[in-house]
């Protein structure tokens, strides 16, 4: 009996190292994961930082985006207020042309010296004319650039 007894004990003894020996490949296995885990964490966190400086960039741009934004709409503004006063005084100079084509009608007699201030005054106009073409041309320009 005693024999039979030592034998169980044997066999127990050596089913424990079995399980033992599996428990630490277990270990192991556990322990070679978490090291990746790690891993893994680390270049998340990585990634993360990168992310975030990124966003910072990105919010640095978008104000320097809204400060131009800001400049270019003031800029726009004000040729566009120039813009008018330049077609107010082009109205204006073309009433005053009207006027003296009356004028010139009215005294015929006087016509030599009437067509020539007539001449002077189209070519004022006419430098008025482009200077406002211009002016619209170089608010084109804006507009595309903008």
């Amino acid at each position: 009996m005693s024999e039979q007894l030592l034998q169980q004990i044997l066999n127990e003894l050596k089913e424990m190292k079995a399980d033992q020996k599996a428990m630490r490949q277990d270990v192991e296995l556990v322990k070679s994961q978490l090291k990746e885990t790690r891993q893994d964490v680390e270049l998340i966190n990585s990634q993360l930082n990168e992310l975030k400086s990124d966003q910072k960039e990105t919010r640095q741009d978008i104000a320097l985006l809204k400060s131009q934004i800001k400049e270019n709409t003031a800029l726009i503004r004000a040729i566009r207020d120039r813009q008018e006063e330049t077609d107010a005084k082009l109205e204006a100079l073309t009433m005053d042309v009207h006027k003296l084509n009356g004028f010139v009608t009215e005294h015929a007699g006087k016509l030599d010296h009437i067509v020539k201030s007539q001449e002077r005054q189209d070519k004022i106009l006419e430098s008025l004319a482009l200077r406002s073409l211009e002016q619209e041309s170089e608010l084109r320009e804006l507009k595309r650039i903008k």
